[in-house]
């Protein structure tokens, strides 16, 4: 849990969501969908470090990881503390 995220703005929670996953996770009848309440359960400290980087750099162009290739896949998990030793991991 990032608890930090329950006093972010809606838009920080919206833009972190839209940077962070898919389209889809934004998505009421999509399961999952990642309620903007309950953003402490799926930002993580890391991914947002790397957000607010990109942020920072002007680099916020939406990542989609159906177009990543495997090694984007692992370095972006990695980065964001859900490498495959993570014991977070789900």
């Amino acid at each position: 849990m990032f608890e930090q995220a329950g006093d972010f703005t809606l838009s920080e929670i919206e833009a972190y969501r839209k940077f962070a996953f898919t389209e889809a996770v934004g998505d009421p009848q999509h399961d999952p969908f990642f309620f903007v309440e309950d953003a402490p359960s799926w930002i993580t400290s890391h991914g947002y470090q790397l957000f607010a980087l990109q942020a920072e750099n002007g680099n916020m162009t939406p990542w989609d990881p159906e177009d990543a290739s495997t090694k984007e896949l692992k370095a972006f998990r990695n980065k964001v503390g859900k490498g495959r030793n993570d014991s977070s991991r789900t």
